[in-house]
């Protein structure tokens, strides 16, 4: 069957879940807001006029868009109100909704206007409205009507909004723009991690795409063409961590915009003694390529110009002076600037090659400092069978840590140089409900010794658990040389391509099995060095031992963690027994109203009942009360009419007797 393509406007088209829920995030600007109220609100409580402060709100965000002195009537009107031009920009997630007939669930907002120096007794306005109801993908504008509490006016404002493609943090509370300034929720190490991760095979690479809030396309074109960035320091997250400052000035408009020039440095002046430049004088005038900013380069950059040192600064400085005199002062300097990067960029490269993964050593966290009476030479020889089965060390190390079908490949580097191998086994996962039986480990060793120490970088990506492909977990095993033997120190870092749902969860438990390898690989290199596993009988004894307290330990493990889910069964039940007594108490009280109510009921038939049978027998009594009157009245006409008719026969009867 032919399936149609997701039209510009279907959520499929965004990437929005069809049956599930997102979080995107979005970009909103206020401009051109006015206050309109009646001039009794703003009377001056003094000679000097009142002030209105606006600070517009979204849940835990806030923005403080500045104080404003109220101005009255004015062009015969009979409202006074106050003014606010400059833009305000916050950034906001908008969750999808499921009902039909709206693309977000609710977002309220609210502005507050906080009212000093008036007579009014009120001085606090707050008028709401909805952000998801004008929220749009592509950068429309809006104007608005808000209206306040109380009646007391209407804010009128013009409301941009956009659709953030690649947001800093996907948590609401972590970043807050405004048109004041920025809040990254990455810092420096993990722009850093993210960097050096982005060649690594285990995740998908990364994304990127430009803000779209603020300037024009035209203008972000412009600026682009007249401040390009500096090579990056290799890899294509290089190029993009370089443009981020010039993005996000983009985003935010001219207040970031004039921020950018002011970081604009001079044009470099020829000296004296240079012939005049030859070029027209519109290029003799152009502005010479804007570096990056410091916090946009990337880690390798930002140590190469560290580690640079004075003196070849200064010859840098001067041979690009000389090319800006000789070639008209634009030409030479982007050529310098561009040999400048290549180089940079080919030094990054080359440090890149050097390590497993770049990430600062001040970005990890120690879970491991001991003291060994181990030379390096043998720690050095003990770290060679790491996480395989290829000498006693590593199969104790397995074992230990229940490692199955282990794969391990040789180690693969140049003579006396660092060597690399991967290591790939399978691990039991322990019985909880979001996790598998067992799962995939894929192991990538580093493995070096100069200048006195050993280095071994240790990348460890667990495949089939929940986000398996979206963290890994980075070491780093230092070795140096002690009185007693050597110090060992171990560093560890968890990388996250985005951040996840589970973020501190899984950083917590990812250090914390980090710090249990650690331990159990001291503990096993100062037992083999003791001699203490040299015979082949104590071999046996010591892997019985080792066998029986592995299986002791995951038996514990698992009955912990079947512990754990009993109790939130139990946590589960006795919120079900809550809910049940609350339902069983309201169909008592029910019940009691239902019974009362009946009674009621029965009571008042039984009322009417006692009615009907006095309105029956006094309506019996007054029809045969009528009844034996009309009888009477009857029998008494009767008797009348008989008694008239026997006075007339009588006198007949009387006159013909004495007649």
């Amino acid at each position: 069957m032919h399936r149609r393509a997701p039209s510009s406007e279907s959520g499929a088209f965004y990437g929005l879940p069809r049956f599930g829920r997102a979080r995107l995030r979005f970009v909103f600007t206020l401009e051109d807001v006015r206050l309109s109220c009646g001039s009794a609100l703003l009377q001056a409580a003094g000679t000097a006029p009142p002030t209105v402060t606006l600070t517009w709100k979204t849940g835990k965000k806030s923005v403080l868009g500045g104080t404003s002195t109220a101005f009255g009537p004015h062009n015969g009107a009979s409202g006074a109100g106050a003014l606010w031009p400059r833009a305000l920009t916050l950034g906001c997630s908008l969750t999808s909704s499921r009902g039909a007939g709206q693309r977000f669930e609710p977002r309220l907002s609210e502005i507050v206007l906080k009212i000093e120096g008036a007579r009014a007794a009120r001085k606090k306005l707050v008028g709401t409205f909805d952000l998801a109801a004008h929220s749009s993908f592509e950068r429309t504008s809006t104007r608005l009507t808000v209206p306040l509490s109380h009646g007391a006016g209407s804010v009128q404002l013009t409301l941009s909004s956009v659709w953030l493609k690649q947001s800093a943090g996907d948590d609401d509370d972590d970043a807050s723009l405004s048109s004041t300034g920025t809040a990254d929720t990455l810092d420096d190490s993990e722009a850093a991690s993210s960097t050096g991760r982005d060649a690594s095979p285990h995740l998908p690479k990364r994304n990127s795409s430009p803000l779209s809030v603020g300037l024009s396309p035209s203008t972000s074109r412009e600026r682009l063409a007249t401040h390009p960035p500096a090579p990056p320091a290799g890899g294509s997250s290089g190029s993009l961590s370089a443009t981020l400052p010039l993005r996000r000035a983009i985003s935010f408009g001219t207040q970031a915009k004039g921020a950018a020039a002011a970081t604009t440095p001079p044009a470099t002046t020829p000296p004296a003694t240079t012939p005049p430049a030859t070029t027209p004088p519109a290029t003799a005038k152009a502005r010479t390529p804007r570096p990056p900013a410091h916090d946009a380069q990337p880690l390798e950059q930002r140590a190469l110009d560290s580690s640079k040192p004075p003196a070849a600064a200064a010859a840098g400085g001067v041979a690009a002076a000389g090319g800006v005199a000789a070639a008209g002062g634009v030409a030479a300097a982007g050529g310098v600037a561009a040999a400048a990067g290549e180089a940079a960029g080919e030094a990054a490269a080359e440090r890149r090659s050097s390590a497993l993964f770049a990430v600062a050593e001040e970005a990890m966290e120690e879970v491991l400092s001991e003291s060994l009476e181990l030379s390096l030479d043998e720690l050095h020889e003990g770290l060679l069978g790491m996480d395989c089965e290829q000498t006693r060390f590593g199969q104790l190390l397995c074992e230990r840590l229940g490692y199955l079908h282990v794969t391990a490949a040789g180690w693969a580097g140049p003579d006396g140089g660092a060597v690399e191998r991967e290591v790939q086994c399978v691990v039991k996962c322990p019985p909880k409900p979001m996790l598998p039986d067992s799962t995939r480990v894929v192991i990538k060793h580093r493995l070096s010794r100069a200048e006195g120490r050993v280095l071994l970088e240790r990348e460890v990506a667990t495949l089939d658990v929940p986000y398996g492909d979206s963290f890994c977990l980075q070491e780093r095993w230092k070795a140096t040389p002690s009185a007693a033997g050597c110090e060992l120190t171990v560093l560890a870092h968890v990388h996250f391509r985005a951040r996840l749902l589970l973020h501190a969860k899984i950083k917590h438990q990812a250090l914390k099995k980090s710090r249990k390898v650690a331990g159990v690989a001291v503990e096993l290199l100062e037992k083999l060095h003791r001699g203490e596993d040299g015979g082949a009988g104590s071999r046996r004894a010591d892997a019985a031992d080792d066998s029986a307290l592995a299986q002791l330990q995951e038996r514990f493990n698992a009955l912990l963690d079947e512990t754990t889910v009993l109790r939130r069964q139990v946590q589960q039940l006795e919120r079900e027994n809550k809910r049940l007594l609350s339902i069983s108490s309201y169909a008592r009280k029910s019940k009691r109203q239902l019974s009362t109510q009946v009674v009621n009921l029965e009571q008042e038939l039984q009322r009417e009942r006692r009615e009907r049978a006095a309105m029956e027998e006094a309506l019996t009594q007054a029809y045969s009360t009528a009844l034996r009157q009309v009888v009477e009245q009857h029998e008494a006409a009767i008797e009348d009419a008989t008694k008239r008719a026997v006075k007339p026969r009588t006198r007949g009867s009387l006159v013909s007797g004495l007649r």
